[in-house]
């Protein structure tokens, strides 16, 4: 299937999501919000499919959000009576939250692959990822105090359990740039590269690893945390327990034990 925005390579059992307009940095525009879903739907439904990573074409990942370009399904904001307003905000609200929110639940581990920008939007997309690398010279923003608007999009809510509560108020007070260092030490990404070249490379050589094991697995253990994210102790290991007892997969930890087994001899 062909997208206006997105370009999809698929190789070795994972697929790579470029966002694909550079000339604008990526920004999202009305054809990101309309078909992430229906990308993300296509690779949750495609067997041959373990891993998938979020990258984007040219100079940056995104600058976020294309004002500009989408001014038309803005315009209701000046030119409509109140109850009408809010009521289309709302829907146009749930519509962006959609696009993001199908990475993050998405069955199959997902890796954000970030150069240079990674802003406003750009970083509620991130932050739905399970994993994020990054280039040296990237900056983060949670830039939407800047433009008079609360960040409503999965940034306010995902990140504190990404990198703490105090660095989230701090980002999103002050709509300050993050660096790369500053992100790694914050524990917003996972990998710092020298080049978007080798990014990449790093970025599939992990989703590949990740996509040998068997997906039942990996799907288990992203289903497993994302479950227990809002568990006391307790609940979570009682979930696990009930989840294992159930989907253990017997063969495959047979075949484990007798190769543990027979390197004993």
């Amino acid at each position: 299937m062909g997208y206006e925005f997105f370009e999809i390579e698929k190789q070795d059992k994972i697929a790579i999501v470029y966002l694909n307009q550079p000339e604008t940095r990526n920004a999202m525009n009305r054809f990101f919000w309309r078909d992430m879903p229906k990308v993300m739907a296509e690779l949750n439904s495609d067997e041959k499919v373990n891993s998938i990573i979020i990258a984007a074409r040219g100079k940056s990942f995104t600058t976020g959000i294309d004002f500009a370009g989408m001014g038309q399904q803005f315009d209701f904001l000046v030119n409509e009576q109140a109850a009408e307003v809010r009521d289309k905000l709302r829907n146009l609200i749930i519509e962006l939250q959609t696009a993001v929110n199908c990475v993050a639940d998405s069955p199959k581990p997902v890796i954000a692959a970030i150069q240079r920008h990674c802003i406003g939007g750009g970083l509620d997309l991130a932050s739905a990822c399970d994993i994020r690398v990054a280039t040296r010279d990237v900056k983060f923003s949670l830039f939407e105090v800047k433009v008079a608007i609360v960040a409503d999009i999965g940034s306010l809510q995902r990140l504190p359990k990404i990198i703490g509560e105090g660095n989230v108020k701090e980002m999103a007070f002050t709509g300050k740039f993050i660096r790369a260092e500053r992100a790694m030490q914050m524990g917003l990404i996972n990998e710092i590269y020298q080049s978007q070249d080798e990014m990449m490379a790093g970025a599939i050589k992990m989703a590949k690893e990740i996509a040998n094991y068997a997906p039942i697995v990996t799907r288990g253990i992203k289903h497993v945390l994302d479950e227990g994210r809002d568990m006391t102790m307790k609940q979570a290991l009682n979930y696990i327990c009930t989840f294992n007892s159930s989907f253990l997969q017997i063969k495959e930890f047979q075949t484990v034990l007798k190769q543990i087994n027979e390197r004993k001899k």
